[in-house]
C-alpha cells in the first residue's frame, strides 16, 4: 500500500467578522472551515485571472466567466 501524503497547512488570520461569515457559509454547505475558505479562494482567483488576462485555471475551465460577480448563482 502506498504512503498517504499529508497536505501542507499555513495558518491565515480573519477579523472576527470574516471568521463569522464564513463560519456561517461553512455550516450552512456542510464543509469543513478550511475546505470553505479553499473553495471560495480558488472561485475568486480563476475569475481574478480571467478579468486580468491571465488565461484559464483548473476551475475556470468548467464555469463561465461573470464579470467578477460572485454573488451570480451560476457560480458554485
Amino acid at each position: 500500500m502506498a504512503k498517504r501524503q499529508l497536505a501542507e497547512f499555513k495558518n491565515v488570520g480573519l477579523l472576527k467578522e470574516t471568521h463569522d461569515k464564513l463560519r456561517e457559509i461553512s455550516d450552512h454547505e456542510q464543509r469543513t472551515f478550511t475546505r470553505q475558505l479553499k473553495i471560495i479562494l480558488d472561485k475568486y482567483y480563476d475569475i481574478w485571472r480571467l478579468d486580468n488576462g491571465l488565461g484559464r485555471d483548473v476551475f475556470a475551465k468548467d464555469h463561465v466567466h461573470h464579470n467578477s460577480d460572485l454573488s451570480d448563482p451560476e457560480i458554485e
